[in-house]
Parts: structure tokens; sequence; C-alpha cells
């Protein structure tokens, strides 16, 4: 009997959480409706983009190419880097680790050249992430312990 409470428990918990978040989604994309191409668009995108990642990827994917287009229309380079990195994280949930070390290379080489640390760290991290689930042990490694440096 106790772990049937603990499984409806359980189970009531997700169902929850994903509520809220989807939501959060709906409102954002609400807000996205009415927003005007600058940076406070850019911030609700990439926000929109990185919940997506484990509801719908693909739409993750779409919101954030049009965050990468429209941050370097407006040469918001820390908004295109975050753009790339939620790209990273979305191809990581599906799986498609070559192109999520591609965007995820591409996010810290932006966020070196405009020396954003925190950025820095997360894109280590990211990296040490898809190494990881290669199997590439040795490089995620490399990359954590650069993030722990950073951080």
């Amino acid at each position: 009997m106790k772990n049937f409470f603990l499984f409806l428990f359980l189970i009531s918990s997700f169902l929850f959480s994903s509520l809220a978040q989807q939501s959060k989604i709906d409102s954002l994309e609400n807000v996205l409706k009415t927003a005007k191409d600058d940076t406070n668009k850019i911030n609700i995108l990439i926000t929109i983009s990185y919940e997506l990642k484990s509801v719908n990827v693909s739409k993750a994917i779409d919101y954030a190419n049009e965050l990468i287009i429209l941050a370097r229309k407006l040469n918001f380079k820390s908004g295109e880097a975050s753009g790339l990195s939620n790209l990273s994280v979305a191809y990581r949930y599906q799986g498609n680790l070559d192109k999520a070390l591609e965007y995820a290379l591409q996010a810290l080489k932006i966020r070196e050249e405009i020396n954003d640390q925190p950025g820095i760290a997360t894109s280590y991290n990211n990296i040490g992430l898809i190494y990881h689930n290669q199997g590439n042990y040795d490089e995620a490694m490399k990359c954590y312990a650069k993030t722990i440096k950073i951080r």
C-alpha cells in the first residue's frame, strides 16, 4: 500500500510539473505574439526554446533558430550564443550528438569573444555532457574541469 501511494505521488508530481511547464510555455508564446523585434523578444525566445527541449524538440529547434536570426540581425552576440546553446541542448535531447557538439562549439566561440565567463562555463559543461554521451570520458572530464575552474 505504501508503494502504491508513493507511485501516485510521483505520477501526480510529474503531471503537475508537466502542466506547469506547458502553462509557462503557453504564456510566453502569447507574449511573443506582440513582442517587438528587440532584445526582450530574444530573451522570450531563449526561455521558450529552452523550456521546450524536453517537451517538443522540433519546436525548440524552430524557436532557437528564430532567435539566432533575430540576434544576428540586432548584432546581439549574447543572445546569439544562447540560441546556439539552446540548439545544442535540443539536438542532444534528440540524440544528434554531432550537431549538438557543432552548435555548442559555436556558442563557446562567441562567448569567448565577448568574454561571457558564466556563458563560457555553461558552454564547457554542455560540451562535457555531449562528450560524455559519446563515451569520450577523457574529453568530458577536461570540459567539466574547465567549468569548475571558471565557476
